[in-house]
């Protein structure tokens, strides 16, 4: 088994860009390896770029999710990936002619990189389930560009609303805005980031 973790920036999907976590959470993939390494029941046996891991050194226990830390991992006899990174389409795990041969013997842990770019779209996630009926949903308006912005200010809002990346990554980006002046300050922030930005009705609890 390796962990790894994101070195490689998200593309554009559909003019949107997923932000990137400082550190490409290495520091999360370092305490999995560690995790995994010194269970005390049954531990298990783990790759990882030296030797004799430092416990202070995030570096010394994952590896990037490029296709060179990807193909050194393996040649260090890793069978299973623990994807602990944001994934897409055309990411490594999915596209890279040096694993294709490995295909039937390295295991990954995480899910399909074509089904995640697919289902990281709030927005696709959330219309898909109003298609399907039987769910409660909150409300919510999409904007791309500051003439969105206006339109959805001129919607009949009842405050709190909560603004939110339309790819975004865990709490990072949402935000209550309980006046119109913080959705449109919010709004604008995103929309900078090469957002799409959801503006949903808050829901209380």
């Amino acid at each position: 088994m390796t962990v790894l973790y994101q070195e490689l920036a998200p593309p554009l999907i559909n003019g949107v860009r997923k932000p990137k976590k400082p550190g490409g959470y290495i520091d999360s993939s370092a305490d999995i390896t560690y995790s995994l390494k010194h269970q005390h029941h049954s531990p298990i046996s783990v790759v990882t770029p030296v030797s004799s891991p430092n416990p202070q050194k995030d570096e010394d226990w994952c590896f990037g999710d490029t296709e060179t830390e990807i193909a050194r991992a393996l040649k260090k006899g890793a069978t299973h990936l623990w994807a602990n990174t944001i994934l897409f389409a055309d990411h490594p795990l999915q596209t890279a002619e040096s694993l294709t041969g490995m295909a039937q013997t390295v295991k990954v842990v995480g899910q399909p990189p074509k089904l995640v770019e697919l289902c990281d779209d709030k927005a696709f996630v959330n219309n898909l389930l109003r298609s399907r009926g039987g769910f409660t949903l909150p409300e919510a308006r999409d904007m791309i560009d500051e003439e969105d912005l206006a339109d959805v200010l001129d919607t009949d809002l009842r405050y709190p609303v909560v603004g939110k990346q339309v790819r975004g990554r865990g709490s990072y980006g949402v935000k209550v805005c309980r006046s119109e002046e913080e959705l449109i300050d919010h709004g604008r922030d995103l929309l900078g980031e090469d957002a799409y930005v959801i503006v949903e009705d808050f829901l209380a609890g």
